[in-house]
């Protein structure tokens, strides 16, 4: 398959065909079969969700500048509007200066926002078949 810059879509009553499909990258609008239903979406838009971070507070446990467990929340809003949170943490011990710190923190909350945000619910706007 040339040109695969989209995500296949199978949902509702999808025959076994679609089924395997389901979530492969495929050409735009490819149709497996006659009659087929499903879609196809740009790959950008299968993630599409957006996320907001809240720093709790940290707690010191060592002498060094860097030396505390800093506690954060992630919210992230889905495609369709819903919404889904956790909480996490990042030990900052070995942090060489306060940038090597924030790259860390800020890697740490990304990671879960991503992980949330694959857990975000698929729209079925469509039967196949």
């Amino acid at each position: 398959m040339a040109d695969t810059d989209h995500i296949f879509q199978a949902t509702g009553d999808s025959c076994p065909i679609c089924t395997a499909l389901d979530g492969l990258k495929v050409p735009a609008g490819y149709i497996p079969h006659d009659n087929c239903h499903c879609q196809t979406i740009p790959e950008a838009e299968d993630s599409d969700c957006t996320h907001s971070f809240n720093h709790v507070g940290n707690v010191r446990d060592g002498s060094g500048p860097f030396d505390v467990v800093s506690h954060f929340e992630v919210e992230v809003t889905c495609s369709d509007g819903s919404t889904v949170g956790a909480s996490s943490q990042y030990d900052g011990h070995g942090s060489l200066d306060l940038d090597d710190w924030a790259d860390g923190f800020d890697a740490a909350s990304e990671a879960l926002a991503e992980e949330l945000c694959d857990s975000c619910p698929v729209e079925e706007p469509f039967l196949c078949c």
